[in-house]
């Protein structure tokens, strides 16, 4: 009995058959739009919503952005402008997101109804509030805006071909340089966070360890990986810098209102518990070798299909 040929509808077609980056592509677009239109629908978006929204535009955005280096070069320059705008909606719902979980700790520090008016504690936390809520809007409007442009129809558009075989040669050779280079600057602030564990040197590794993070997200989608091959202590570590630096940041800003007051005991608390978060971090730090753990990526080989040659009406696998 003769082959069927395969048809336009069949699974054997090669147009009709997405490469696994492909696939994630559409659905991190269609994810992204979800969590935009969530927090465009609610007058308080959650916390989680917004660390929801900044999470999807960052695998948005790191994707996009090494389409530009990699993709069509006619169109490189258009993928680039789409890359900063993807960007620009990122680093807003950031520092939105930084701005609500400050917040959460202050309320959390202080209670919402402890301090008095006139104390400059209070002033700090209307001052927060205030921030919070004047971002949420800046960040509605701006996604607003951007759906309204269709950056989300354009994102749609200028990954339509990502998934071509001469192209994911080409990123998967420029992904396995980029991860020995992160994996090299995340040893180095490794030993400088070791030798003096200052804010910012946790905040630099964190920084690192959050690059290797993303980049597994990409090389997971490229191979087809059903879970993430991202060692588990280093998405903790990543997580519990990422509580040490809301703190920091929070002690910063506390240490410029009035030091010549009395330190309430909250504070004292407060510093206490931050501290010994620093040094649990130094010791897990201490048994953690990324040039030797993350150099090379755990999980599914990433394997790129051969081109595809049709000769009489029938596809056939180039040699």
């Amino acid at each position: 009995m003769l082959a069927r040929k395969p048809t336009s509808k069949s699974p054997g077609n090669h147009r009709n058959s997405p490469s696994p980056l492909g696939r994630y592509a559409r659905e991190e677009i269609a994810r992204t739009r979800s969590r935009t239109d969530t927090v465009i629908g609610r007058p308080e978006p959650s916390t989680e919503d917004l660390h929801d929204l900044h999470r999807h535009l960052r695998r948005l955005r790191i994707l996009v952005r090494w389409w530009s280096r990699t993709g069509p070069r006619p169109r490189r320059e258009e993928l680039r402008i789409l890359a900063g705008r993807v960007r620009h909606l990122t680093r807003l719902a950031g520092s939105v997101r930084d701005l609500d979980v400050e917040l959460d700790l202050w309320e959390g520090l202080v209670g919402p109804d402890r301090a008095k008016a006139t104390d400059p504690w209070a002033t700090f936390g209307r001052h927060l509030r205030d921030s919070a809520r004047t971002g949420r809007e800046l960040l509605r409007a701006a996604l607003r805006a951007e759906e309204a442009a269709g950056i989300f129809e354009e994102l749609e558009a200028s990954l339509r071909g990502i998934g071509s075989v001469a192209r994911l040669v080409a990123l998967t050779q420029e992904l396995k340089r980029e991860r020995r280079r992160l994996a090299i600057a995340a040893s180095k602030a490794r030993r400088r966070a070791l030798k003096s564990p200052l804010p910012e040197r946790m905040h630099a590794l964190r920084i690192r360890v959050r690059q290797l993070r993303y980049l597994t997200d990409l090389e997971d989608a490229l191979s087809g990986a059903r879970a993430s091959t991202f060692p588990p202590r280093y998405a903790r570590l990543q997580r519990r810098l990422g509580e040490l630096h809301d703190r920091d940041v929070l002690a910063e800003q506390l240490a410029r209102l009035d030091p010549e007051r009395a330190v309430p005991a909250w504070r004292t608390r407060f510093d206490r518990e931050r501290e010994t978060l620093r040094q649990e971090l130094v010791s897990e730090i201490r048994e953690l070798r990324p040039r030797r753990n993350l150099t090379r990526r755990r999980g599914p080989e990433i394997v790129v299909p051969r081109p595809v040659r049709r000769t009489s009406g029938r596809s056939a696998i180039s040699p």
